[in-house]
């Protein structure tokens, strides 16, 4: 799960790691959606169920109920504005009300690009250090949705620490689902491609499932 502030650039980060484009035009998530990528884990495919959630208050019911399935959290925060920095603490509250056990989080920089515009490097470790101290975060990457600076290389730092976290076994005969956006709105998971019919189950071992007319059964493979 993508987890952050408003305007941080989540959705710019996905689009990246799973189209490899990025949007100048800003276009904020309403609830939450989904999407996957294939990755090569030691040789065994894994598939990534990801969940990209708005940063709104007022959507914070329908985030907490996804929250529970996730196996894994990248937390974002923009370099160039410290307000979404001082406010990581507040997910972190969000992550351990609703994920029992306390699952890999890597805090991710986005927007590492605007190098004249980067908040204070003290101000970063400070919070950083606290945060690993407490067991909170397992790393600190920073990226750039932009350039497509480091995007891989976080989701497959996570996805390792998913694996070894929920001891997933991978299952080498699935059949790999598209990269087409799902989403989940007023209580419902609907495809944006209505020829999108699959998505990950997340029950230990990634299998391809039918949404039809099913609830939400996505939540990042553990």
């Amino acid at each position: 799960m993508i987890l952050g502030d408003s305007n941080v650039g989540k959705t710019a980060i996905l689009f990246r790691y799973t189209k490899d484009v990025f949007r100048e035009t800003h276009r904020p998530t309403i609830g939450v959606d989904f999407t996957t990528r294939v990755v090569d884990l030691d040789g065994q495919p894994l598939l990534l169920s990801i969940m990209d959630t708005a940063g709104q208050e007022r959507f914070g019911s329908i985030i907490r109920s996804i929250l529970r399935q996730a196996s894994g959290v990248l937390l974002v925060f923009d370099l160039s504005a410290r307000e979404t920095l001082l406010n990581i603490t507040k997910w972190i509250t969000e992550i351990e009300t609703n994920i029992d056990p306390y699952p890999p989080v890597i805090l991710v920089g986005n927007k590492s690009d605007l190098k004249e515009m980067k908040i204070s490097e003290g101000l970063i470790d400070e919070v950083r250090e606290e945060l690993q101290k407490e067991g909170r975060i397992i790393a600190y990457e920073e990226v750039s949705a932009k350039t497509n600076e480091n995007i891989d290389d976080v989701f497959l730092k996570l996805a390792k620490e998913m694996t070894k976290h929920h001891k997933v076994k991978i299952k080498p005969d699935f059949f790999p689902p598209t990269t087409e956006m799902l989403s989940f709105r007023s209580g419902r998971l609907t495809s944006l491609d209505p020829k999108n019919t699959s998505v990950c189950n997340g029950e230990g071992g990634c299998n391809v499932i039918p949404i039809h007319d099913a609830g939400p059964r996505c939540g990042g493979c553990r």
